[in-house]
């Protein structure tokens, strides 16, 4: 990253700012290309420092990335930009295999309880909750990555991961947004939200007690499940109730929302029966998968979403 223009914030010379004189909020993004960035900085206006990272595009081979590829390179980003600033006073944000990187950094924070101002996720959805302020942005054009142009809903789901939800559509289609045509509406998006008032993170609910299960799955559950096998779960939630399902693979270049759909478990609401329990299907492709659980009424409370978070399940699909 040597060539990327801008101070740079490490040692490593991994994370470069311009607009470094500015008084807004920073603005921390993940990019996938070198000139994404200047582009970017030139288009928001000398009053708003971005801060510029790489994604893992090119640098591994995406037939081997997995997720935990992304969550390492965030915590990384994190620890170091910790050092430099009050992530409490910026956002964050990423493009395409920038995005799962910027959320990861966000999951991150908030489980120090140093939640980012918001969370831009460009052309990804993610399929984890998150308890804070959360905005989509997708292509007009973009038809394998806008949910709404594969005539799909996902408001509803929406609505109960995350504390606050936003959607903004770009003009034009994916990999364009950063072209010279491209750039304003990008840079007017993210400066509409950025003006306006999000939600603040102290403020939000936080549940976390004695009263919050650590563990939401009442009884043991197999580490072994057969392809497209139907999973019951007894689960410490009252009768009607609902939990959102969280699938993650740890199969190499099976990760994001294209790898559950594929797999058959996109995250998905599932109503607690008279019994106590909830029913899953089981990803139907072959290898580790890490299940969480998150009970609906909690996606805006970082206490309990922490708890969830640090609850996961370890199966192998055979």
């Amino acid at each position: 990253m040597s060539e990327w223009p801008g101070e740079t914030l490490d040692e490593g010379g991994l994370i470069h700012v311009l607009n470094p004189e500015g008084t807004r909020p920073p603005l921390i993004w993940c990019f996938n290309a070198a000139s994404e960035f200047p582009a970017l900085a030139a288009a928001l206006g000398p009053d708003q420092p971005v801060i510029g990272l790489r994604s893992l595009n090119v640098i591994v081979d995406f037939r081997k990335k997995i997720a935990d590829d992304d969550a390492l390179m965030a915590r990384h980003y994190a620890d170091v930009l910790a050092e430099k600033l009050d992530l409490k006073n910026c956002w964050i944000g990423g493009n395409c295999q920038g995005a799962p990187v910027a959320i990861e950094m966000a999951n991150y924070l908030m489980l120090q309880e140093k939640p980012p101002l918001g969370i831009f996720s460009m052309e990804w959805q993610p399929t984890v909750p998150y308890p804070g302020n959360f905005s989509m942005l997708f292509g007009s054009n973009s038809h394998e990555f806008n949910p709404f142009l594969r005539g799909e809903d996902p408001w509803p789901l929406w609505n109960t991961m995350f504390g606050s939800v936003t959607c903004d559509f770009l003009d034009g289609e994916h990999g364009a947004y950063f072209s010279q045509s491209g750039i304003p509406y990008l840079a007017d998006a993210l400066t509409m939200r950025m003006n306006g008032e999000p939600i603040s993170q102290d403020n939000l609910p936080d549940l976390a007690s004695e009263n919050i299960p650590d563990k939401l799955v009442a009884d043991a559950v197999p580490e072994r499940l057969s392809c497209g096998q139907e999973l019951i779960i007894k689960v410490d939630q009252p009768e009607n109730t609902e939990v959102i399902a969280v699938w993650t693979s740890r199969i190499p270049r099976m990760f994001g929302m294209a790898a559950v759909k594929l797999a058959g478990v996109e995250p998905s609401l599932h109503h607690v029966s008279k019994d106590g329990t909830i029913c899953l299907p089981s990803p139907i492709l072959l290898g580790d998968w890490v299940l969480q659980l998150f009970p609906s009424s909690g996606s805006s409370d970082p206490g309990a979403w922490k708890k969830r978070m640090l609850d996961t399940y370890l199966f192998t699909v055979e």
